[in-house]
């Protein structure tokens, strides 16, 4: 789907998109279109329950003399609370209901209005942006689809006064899209196309961007002494690989040390199955010594994501002193029972990284809930064989336990983990995310960066 920004003309084509608040208040570009045709837009609200709410959304079918198939309203509510984040979700809102009526051709026209936290090019910008998000789709090994179950929609225009201004708001968006894509495409491929070597590969596609790609082989790891890692990844046929992505957005900085992002990277789930089929395959009861030199006893094969990350967290915190520290993981199946499919959980050792993480995701709708850490809970994982053990004693506070032992593997730096099981993936469409890949945390972790570590212009 491409899209476009222009100044306001007639449209001729397609369908046409104007914005009623609350209370069937038209917006200029509404009330001179209603002038236009007749008063065929207060005709029709006022024979429906269309009333400019939230969410509402009334098709009208264009009356002769306009050369249009549809003009659509689109309910925008309160103006005051008109942020960015609803003007995403009605871009996503307007790209379903075009794709479901089969529409090709779409144009909204953008006013500046009274109330709305932003401006008119700023309020285009964020509603295309919802718009490409809700577009997504993996679809690339579909040989046979229905033509109504089909998108059709090939291109959305915003028409606003200010058309510089909104392709300048835009682009940075325009750029987040694409990372988001790139992390969606990387989440559903199957197993059998994305394992530790291709998922390496593909991470150097962002060498293109300015990334620096760094790959650490299984000879590497061994060398040295991911040894929790290793344990886990002797279980399978294919050889585990360590990525380290590297970006410099501040070389004038006085402050050197990087905000270290780490993630587990699995690209398999047995799912539950601590006795593993594989003859090489960790077996419960094992101890291995960590990168870090502390040792773990291995009770549950299953818990291995925590295995991978207490390696790779050691390693960034050792190799690149990070001001601060976050990781994400879909780590356990109690988060999911705690939080449901609402909210990530956080676990932090500092109430300032949390603030700013909570305030980051409520401001791109990735939202995230605080949960405990504690001396009860470590004491928990203590292990009568070695330094600590992977799971606790009792089948209780899962997702606790797992965080409290990555605990264990930090160093005096602030540091959050993200246990993002239940967000990870949709079984349902929203409106600026298609069911499937979610791809959270990378719309948080971007706002977290912009808002409390880029220097400044």
């Amino acid at each position: 789907m491409k899209i476009a920004f222009s100044k306001p003309e007639q449209t001729n084509s397609g369908s046409l998109v104007v914005g009623v608040s609350e209370d069937r208040k038209m917006s200029p570009a509404a009330a001179a279109l209603d002038k236009k045709s007749g008063g065929i837009l207060t005709r029709a609200m006022a024979s429906s329950r269309f009333k400019g709410k939230k969410d509402d959304l009334l098709e009208i079918v264009a009356p002769k003399g306009l050369s249009l198939a549809r003009i659509v309203l689109i309910g925008l509510g309160k103006l005051e609370k008109l942020d960015a984040l609803r003007l995403q979700g009605m871009g996503g809102q307007l790209v379903a209901f075009l794709n479901r009526v089969g529409e090709t051709v779409a144009t909204m026209q953008i006013d500046t209005l009274p109330g709305v936290p932003l401006q008119a090019p700023d309020m285009a910008a964020h509603i295309a942006y919802g718009a490409k998000l809700r577009s997504y789709r993996f679809d690339k090994y579909r040989t046979r689809e229905k033509e109504e179950s089909k998108p059709t929609l090939r291109s959305f225009n915003f028409m606003v006064t200010d058309v510089a201004a909104a392709r300048k708001a835009s682009a940075p968006l325009d750029r987040l899209a694409d990372a988001i894509f790139f992390t969606r495409d990387l989440v559903s491929e199957p197993p059998n196309v994305i394992y530790p070597e291709t998922l390496a590969e593909r991470c150097k596609r962002l060498t293109a961007v300015g990334v620096k790609v760094e790959i650490l082989d299984e000879k590497q790891l061994t060398k040295l002494g991911f040894n929790a890692l290793l344990g886990v990844a002797q279980g399978s046929v294919r050889p585990p690989r360590v990525v380290i992505l590297q970006w410099n957005g501040a070389p004038k900085a006085k402050d050197k040390r990087p905000i270290a992002f780490c993630g587990k990277g699995v690209t398999f789930d047995t799912g539950g199955i601590s006795i593993k089929p594989s003859g090489t395959a960790q077996r419960p009861s094992d101890i291995v010594k960590s990168l870090s030199g502390k040792t773990i006893e291995v009770l549950n094969t299953d818990a291995e994501g925590r295995l991978v990350l207490c390696d790779v967290m050691w390693y960034v915190q050792d190799r690149f002193k990070p001001k601060a520290l976050v990781d994400l993981a879909t780590l356990t199946g109690a988060v999911i029972v705690a939080l449901g499919h609402e909210y990530a959980g956080i676990f932090s050792n500092n109430d300032d990284l949390t603030k700013n993480l909570i305030a980051a995701g409520d401001a791109v709708g990735e939202r995230l809930w605080r949960l405990p850490l504690g001396e009860a809970y470590d004491r928990d994982i203590d292990s009568d064989a070695a330094d600590v053990k992977n799971i606790g004693g009792a089948r209780v506070a899962g997702s606790t336990i797992g965080a409290q032992f990555l605990a264990r593997f930090v160093n005096d730096v602030p540091w959050a983990h993200l246990d993002i099981a239940g967000v990870a993936w949709s079984k349902k469409d929203m409106p600026t995310v298609p069911k499937g890949a979610t791809a959270f945390g990378v719309r948080l972790l971007d706002r977290l960066v912009a808002d409390h570590y880029e220097e400044p212009a």
